[in-house]
């Protein structure tokens, strides 16, 4: 297939012949591999379909609920699980039985938007008609006879951009029958915030007319391994030498399965293979294209390097350990509260102890027998707060710290005084301004009439 050309289903196909480039000097990878086409383009090609399960079993749904015209079809999705690509999938399977509307909800804001898209889909006029003649044009096309095709297919996607107007004008041309049958089927494609939508009670009588509900997600690992290797046989490629367990386990790994970074990256991978002239992707080629695309400094699987044995010194960081942050600042608020101890004990006046007092004579008596229940037991020497801090735990020091900090902050606190003082309203009795007597009355004569 030449450059320009299309595709059995009508999309062109992004193929490079064997020993060309892109036209700009950069070689492609297709004849290293032995490719007829590119295998992860970006874009939607319907010629690379792989049925893994979730795409497969919505598109087969929606197939039946379109043509039985069952009602509306609403698919569900986070970004990039696939949705354009089911809406095209769907869209070739009826293009030679309807006609085609496929739109994009982020240019429709309201409603004369997509009465104008969906005319100019259809190829009929839309230019210079207002909003009331759009609606009329449109209808009168929807119910003409003959009918060329079966019904005509709206697909929408990024539906979730839709206002509520917007879609309340969409819902209106479900009315439209001919026969007792409808002449418009409907699919509608967005993100989680579509569905929340529909709970709205001002589109109750929309939501009832869903009769199908897909939802779309990342695909899991036994699910990538079959479209990535799927896409390369598609491309006319092998899959298992090309991609092998390893280098597919990097890749469920580094996107989780969301088609779109699998595409990224794969292609990624396959055009780093090809610098190095390798036949297959491992897993470091997986992780280099990965670390690439995301402007990593290194490799997600790479740790820290190893000392050098040569005593030279070393491109790592050393970024320490979370106990010597512990230890560090505990050392920092033990500093503190010493400062705060000393502080405190320097303005402490000595008076001395009283031992330093004569003892008393002695008597010559004879003293009587001390019973020892009376006799306090003696007491243990008091510990300076600086001796207690030391002996303190670390957790305790902490909480010794938070106490000081918060004494120093009564003290220094302003005092407030509190008033209470009462404040009382007399208001006075004027009485009834309406009871007033006037000292003199003044005649008002009514205009055009005369009469006082």
């Amino acid at each position: 297939m030449t450059d320009g050309s299309q595709a059995g289903n009508g999309f062109p196909v992004d193929e490079t012949k064997e020993g060309t480039d892109t036209g700009n000097g950069v070689p492609m990878y297709e004849e290293h591999f032995g490719f007829r086409c590119r295998p992860f383009p970006a874009g939607c090609v319907c010629d690379l379909y792989v049925p893994v399960e979730p795409l497969d079993e919505s598109l087969e749904r929606l197939t039946r609920t379109v043509a039985r015209a069952e009602g509306v079809g609403l698919v569900v999705g986070p970004t990039g699980t696939g949705k354009s690509l089911l809406c095209r999938m769907l869209i070739e399977r009826f293009r030679d039985r309807m006609e085609i509307c496929h739109l994009t909800g982020g240019r429709l804001g309201r409603p004369r938007l997509l009465l104008q898209a969906l005319l100019y889909a259809l190829g009929q006029p839309y230019r210079g008609m207002d909003d009331g003649e759009l609606r009329l044009a449109l209808d009168g096309y929807l119910t003409r006879r003959p009918f060329e095709y079966d019904a005509v297919l709206v697909v929408v996607d990024e539906a979730h951009t839709l206002p509520l107007r917007v879609l309340e004008e969409l819902r209106l041309l479900l009315n439209l029958t001919v026969d007792d049958q409808p002449r418009v089927r409907m699919v509608l494609a967005g993100g989680s915030a579509l569905e929340e939508r529909f709970a709205s009670p001002r589109l109750e009588a929309f939501s009832q007319r869903i009769t199908a509900r897909c939802y779309l997600d990342a695909l899991s690992f036994a699910e990538t391994k079959k479209y990535v290797r799927g896409q390369v046989d598609a491309a006319g490629g092998e899959g298992a030498r090309v991609f092998p367990g390893e280098a597919i386990e990097a890749i469920y790994q580094a996107t989780g399965g969301v088609p779109r970074l699998v595409n990224q990256l794969a292609d990624h991978a396959l055009v780093t293979a090809f610098a190095e002239g390798l036949e297959a992707v491992s897993r470091q080629l997986v992780e280099l294209a990965w670390a690439d695309l995301q402007q990593l400094p290194t490799p997600f699987h790479e740790t820290a390097s190893p000392a050098p044995a040569s005593g030279g010194e070393s491109s790592a960081i050393e970024f320490g350990s979370l106990q010597d942050d512990f230890d560090e600042t505990l050392e920092t608020a033990s500093q503190r509260v010493e400062q705060v101890m000393e502080e405190e004990s320097a303005a402490v006046v000595e008076f001395g102890s009283l031992d330093d007092e004569e003892p008393p004579a002695q008597s010559t008596t004879e003293e009587s027998p001390v019973d020892l229940a009376d006799v306090d037991p003696p007491v243990s020497p008091t510990r300076t707060a600086k001796e207690e801090f030391t002996a303190a735990t670390p957790v305790e020091r902490l909480d010794m710290a938070e106490q000081a900090i918060e004494s120093l902050q009564e003290d220094y606190r302003p005092e407030t005084h509190e008033r209470h003082s009462e404040l009382e309203v007399i208001f006075e009795d004027w009485g009834n301004p309406f009871e007033e007597q006037f000292e003199e009355e003044v005649p008002v004569a009514v205009r055009g009439t005369g009469e006082a």
